[in-house]
C-alpha cells in the first residue's frame, strides 16, 4: 500500500499551504479535496513534477478463446 505524507503549513495572515508527497497525478486532489472544502476558498494552486507522472494503475486483462476455434452456434 502506498504511503502519502501531506506537509500542512499555516501562515500568520491564515493562508494554508498543502504539500502532498507520495502521489502521482491528480491523485493529490483527491487526497487534498475534503481537506480544501474545509478549510475554503483555493486561491493559487502549484503542481509539482510528480503531478504530471502516470500514476501507478494495475491492469487486469481476460483473454476468452475457444480451444476448438469454432464459434458458437445458435
Amino acid at each position: 500500500m502506498e504511503m502519502h505524507e501531506l506537509e500542512i503549513i499555516i501562515e500568520s495572515d491564515g493562508n494554508t499551504i498543502i504539500h502532498v508527497k507520495g502521489a502521482k497525478g491528480s491523485e493529490c486532489l483527491d487526497i487534498t479535496g475534503a481537506l480544501e472544502e474545509r478549510l475554503g476558498t483555493v486561491t493559487d494552486r502549484t503542481f509539482t513534477a510528480d503531478y504530471y507522472a502516470q500514476p501507478d494503475h494495475v491492469q487486469n486483462r481476460e483473454t476468452l478463446a475457444e480451444k476448438n476455434g469454432q464459434g458458437s452456434r445458435d
